[in-house]
Parts: C-alpha cells; sequence; structure tokens
C-alpha cells in the first residue's frame, strides 16, 4: 500500500532534499518571520510603554495632594519623549506614518480588534450563523474526505458503509457549503459599496475598490504561500506526511496564486496550495462585481 516515498526514513531524506535546492528561499522566510516577530513584540511594548505614561500623567493631574510624588516622577523621566500626553501628540506629528505603520503590528491594539464583538446599527447579524454553520460543513466534509483518502481506520468495512446512512448525505453533499460563502462574500460587497457610493461617487472610489482589496489579501496570502511552499516540510511528520503535501506544484505554478488565477491554470492536480481555489474565485467575481453594482 505504501511505497517508499511515505515511510519516515524517506520523508526524512526528502526534508533533506527539500533543504538542499530551497535553502536560501528558507533562510529568506525565516527572517521576514523574524522580522514580523520582531515588530511585533516592539510595538506592543511601545504602545504598553505609551500607555502606561499616558495613564500616570491622568493620575497626577486627578490627584493633586500627590503633585510633589509626581513632579518627582515626571522629573526622573525628563529625558523620554513620552512623558505627556502633549509630548505623545508631538511624537505622533512627527513619526506621523512611520509611528502608524509600527504601532499597526502593536497585539495592544490588534487583540482588541480580533474579540471585539460589539455591532453596530448597519451589521447583519444573521450572516454569522450562516458562517459558523458553513464552517463547520466544512469542516465536517474534509474530516471525512482526508481518513477516507489514507483509509487509515480500523475497520474498512464501517466507512464502505457510511454512505448508505441519511446522516451521511450532510458530509456527501457537503461540496454546497462553499456556495453560502459565495453568497456571504456577493451580499457584503454589495451592501457595503452601496452605502459608501451614498457619500461618494468620485472614480476614485473605484480605485480604491480594488487597490484596497489586493492590498488587503496578498501580503499576508504571499507570506502564507512562502510558509507552506518553504516552511511546511520542517512542521510535519509520519509516514504519511508527504502524501499531503508536495511543494514541486509551487515551484512553478506559485505566480498563479498571487495573480489570483490558479482556479483556471494550471490544473488542479498542479495546482500550489489547491484549497486556495476559492480565493481566486472569490476575486474573480470581486473584480466583475460593479457590473451588479453600478446599473
Amino acid at each position: 500500500f505504501l511505497d517508499d516515498k511515505y515511510v519516515p526514513a524517506a520523508a526524512n531524506d526528502q526534508r533533506t532534499i527539500l533543504f538542499s535546492e530551497y535553502r536560501v528561499l528558507i533562510a529568506i522566510v525565516i527572517v521576514l518571520c523574524c522580522i514580523i516577530g520582531f515588530l511585533v513584540l516592539l510595538a506592543t511594548v511601545f504602545e504598553y510603554s505609551r500607555d502606561c505614561v499616558k495613564n500616570l500623567h491622568v493620575l497626577c493631574q486627578s490627584r493633586p495632594l500627590e503633585e510633589s510624588h509626581c513632579q518627582k516622577s515626571s522629573n526622573s523621566h525628563e529625558d523620554s519623549t513620552l512623558l505627556s500626553s502633549d509630548n505623545i501628540q508631538r511624537q505622533k506629528q512627527s513619526s506621523g506614518l512611520c509611528l502608524e505603520l509600527l504601532l499597526s503590528f502593536s497585539l495592544v491594539q490588534n487583540v482588541p480588534k480580533l474579540l471585539d464583538t460589539a455591532r453596530s446599527a448597519k451589521n447583519i447579524a444573521c450572516l454569522h450563523g450562516i458562517r459558523t454553520l458553513s464552517m463547520m460543513w466544512v469542516i465536517l466534509g474534509h474530516c471525512y474526505f482526508f481518513f477516507a483518502i489514507f483509509l487509515n481506520v480500523a475497520n474498512i468495512e464501517v466507512v464502505k458503509n457510511f454512505p448508505h446512512q441519511l446522516a451521511f448525505q450532510s458530509i456527501a453533499n457537503a461540496f454546497f457549503s462553499v456556495d453560502s460563502f459565495f453568497f456571504l462574500s456577493g451580499l457584503l460587497v454589495m451592501y457595503l459599496s452601496l452605502l459608501q457610493l451614498e457619500m461618494s461617487t468620485s472614480y476614485l472610489f473605484w480605485i480604491k475598490f480594488y487597490v484596497h482589496r489586493f492590498w488587503r489579501l496578498t501580503p499576508t496570502y504571499a507570506m502564507a504561500l512562502l510558509i507552506y511552499w518553504q516552511l511546511m516540510p520542517y512542521f510535519v511528520d509520519g509516514p504519511l506526511w508527504m502524501g499531503m503535501y508536495d511543494n514541486k506544484q509551487c515551484d512553478h505554478y506559485w505566480w498563479t496564486n498571487l495573480l489570483y488565477i490558479n482556479n483556471f491554470y494550471p490544473k488542479y492536480s498542479d495546482m500550489c496550495m489547491g484549497w486556495s481555489w476559492f480565493l481566486a474565485a472569490d476575486t474573480q467575481m470581486y473584480i466583475l462585481s460593479p457590473i451588479a453594482i453600478v446599473p
């Protein structure tokens, strides 16, 4: 059942081959990951320190009886550029865009945004339920798909009988779970675009419409592609790992992912990061969406 390339010893040899062929790219990916990690750490420490100094300044202003203590504290930090809110504001004005770019990596800013559950008046709440149920449906379908492919089950007869059960229809038809994500994308693009067009009908809106989409997705997408392409062999182990991973497709067709045409070219068996076909299809429909929005 298993040929030589699936056994652990051969898998380790495969890692050695991959490292010898792509050591420069592997080093680049590791350096990029380290730079991003350093920026996250630096921005988080910087913003946390700034907030602490700001809170101390506000506390000193609200407690006049402790004015002498606050004065001593301020004197001890008189060489710092983060003494007061005025200094913070001047620093923002002087550093401008560079400071904003640095703070965009801060966990102090990003974690609350990720965990924020507040809803605006224009929020369509039911979409969250559709998204949750669809994601569970996708996971359910893939769980059966992966173990059925590798047949790593104790009793194959049980698996053979699954399709004859009524409950299995939710797995057999899991392909339709992706359609709901296309529906969500189309609805939100139309809804949000119409809201913004009420405020601006300039041609600059459409330039921003496309640039924002590309800039929002591509850097993160490219980083995920690099990690999968170059570092994934060192994150996995076991006799079947090479059956799930093959970076040869990425060697030749990585550029189709960044152009969002990988659902057309190459064929699916040669696609780099096969599951990324959805992102390509979604982007193509996004590009064509003004045809439905403008009229």
